[in-house]
């Protein structure tokens, strides 16, 4: 009999030791969990910072600076051509404006300089500096010979025109590209990280509330106890902590690859470049006038630049897709609306308009690139029947219907499109730091808060067979 009651003592120590080694697993179990949890959520916080903070921040500005200083450089190029096409003084509009754009080519440098991120940019940077500061004094050279009437002006512009198109300009494109590719590069990293992060949350999560439930249970079974009120709170604290951070998650992915990428930051760059090359064509509109040994050159440049930013099939015409445009906006159709048979960088900007204003704004392009190719077409003409100083005044011009009049219209209307996706671009990447804000001190919280209901819910019980042990 004392053997019997000696194997029934054994056995229920045993099974004491092992309720209480279970109940100690578990709660251990289910902190290094919370651990994990906390951890995934502050390591894709980082992650996802970092894609908005190279995309929104880093990257796309000096993309921006970047197109800037080609545009600048566009800008004093065609100025200069249109100084030098008639007799000194006869253009003071443009000779004025050569010092104001050489002040915004020196603020975008700065502004570029200051935003150094990338390896490589540095060098690109230095290039422009000192081929910027050459082509001025080239400029400025031509200046002189321009005042003084000397013929010698057009072999001086020519310098300038030879070191802006082998030094500054591939420079400026070299910096873009630069800052594009990584900021594609941050893109595609983000779309393939972005399952993952979101995979691991759903993991830990689901393993959290799957420990709990089996903590519960064994609550309830060796201890009597329907439910653990700390318990139950712990795993409602994981299911909204993981909802929120998926949601925050997928918001931030959102409004970075959706808005901020595709929506806007292919147009703004596909435009972008669209007014670079529209500012290169004026310039190409002026050689053709200033420098008449090498017409030939600037005009298969000019059209060159005309195919870069569209080209027409199926009969359409500037006027029939200014006309379609205008139909699709009176019928409330701008973001479903596809037109087809236009191509080049109008066309891709055409295919990809998203936002309120966006359609208006690039049927204003589409018009007034069809009025600028008209008058240029007309100063050619002019220039090819022998009359210079009448294509040269029309060239010049800015009168309704002249020139400079018509390009000015061109480039209002392209940085206006621009802006309505820079403002788009600038909310989302707003909206894309706004959900991660509280993520890496909410982490560590919810480690902290998940820890202390599992260890406050079980540290009564872990004693509890204490004495079934002596």
């Amino acid at each position: 009999m004392q053997e019997l009651l000696d194997h029934v003592q054994t056995f229920v120590k045993e099974q004491a030791k092992l309720v209480d080694g279970r109940l100690k697993l578990y709660m251990y179990q289910a902190i290094v969990i919370a651990l994990g949890l906390g951890s995934v959520v502050v390591l894709g916080a980082i992650q996802h910072r970092h894609a908005v903070q190279t995309i929104g921040v880093d990257a796309a500005p000096s993309v921006e600076a970047a197109e800037n200083i080609k545009i600048h450089l566009q800008t004093i190029d065609s100025d200069f051509a249109n100084v030098i096409i008639g007799k000194p003084g006869a253009d003071k509009d443009s000779a004025d404006e050569i010092g104001v754009t050489e002040d915004l080519l020196s603020k975008e440098l700065v502004r570029a300089s200051r935003n150094i991120t990338f390896e490589k940019e540095q060098e690109q940077l230095q290039i422009l500096l000192t081929s910027c500061f050459q082509m001025e004094n080239l400029i400025g050279a031509a200046s002189v010979y321009e005042d003084r009437g000397d013929p010698a002006k057009v072999a001086a512009y020519r310098d300038a025109l030879d070191l802006l198109t082998s030094n500054s300009l591939p420079a400026a494109d070299k910096l873009e590209e630069i800052n594009h590719n990584e900021l594609t590069a941050a893109y595609k990293k983000q779309n393939a990280e972005s399952w993952i992060t979101l995979a691991l949350v759903l993991l830990f999560g689901i393993g959290m509330v799957i420990s709990l439930r089996q903590t519960e249970k064994h609550i309830r079974v060796h201890f009597k106890r329907r439910k653990s009120v700390l318990l139950r709170v712990a795993m409602a604290v994981t299911t909204l902590a993981v909802i929120y951070t998926v949601t925050a998650f997928s918001l931030e992915w959102h409004f970075m690859s959706g808005i901020a990428y595709n929506d806007s930051y292919v147009s703004i760059s596909e435009l972008q470049q669209l007014l670079s090359t529209a500012y290169e064509a004026k310039a190409t509109a002026s050689r053709f006038l200033s420098d008449p040994a090498h017409q030939d050159d600037h005009e298969e440049t000019h059209q060159n630049d005309i195919k870069k930013i569209v080209t027409f099939d199926n009969g359409k015409t500037y006027d029939t897709v200014y006309a379609e445009l205008q139909v699709a906006i009176k019928a409330g159709k701008q973001k479903s609306f596809k037109i087809s048979g236009v191509h080049g960088l109008l066309g891709q900007e055409l295919d990809n308009v998203t936002f309120d204003g966006e359609m208006e704004a690039a049927a204003d392009v589409v018009k007034a690139l069809g009025t600028t190719e008209s008058v240029d077409a007309k100063v050619r003409a002019l220039e090819q029947s022998g009359q210079h100083e009448a294509a040269g005044a029309l060239c010049i011009g800015q009168n309704e219907g002249e020139l400079n009049w018509a390009y000015a219209r061109l480039f209002k209307a392209v940085r206006q499109t621009i802006q309505v996706n820079d403002d788009h671009f600038k909310a989302a990447v707003g909206l894309g730091f706004a959900w991660l804000t509280g993520l890496y001190a909410g982490s560590v919280l919810l480690f902290i808060v998940l820890s202390s209901l599992v260890f406050f819910a079980l540290k009564p019980r872990l004693g509890t067979f204490a004495f079934l042990r002596k």
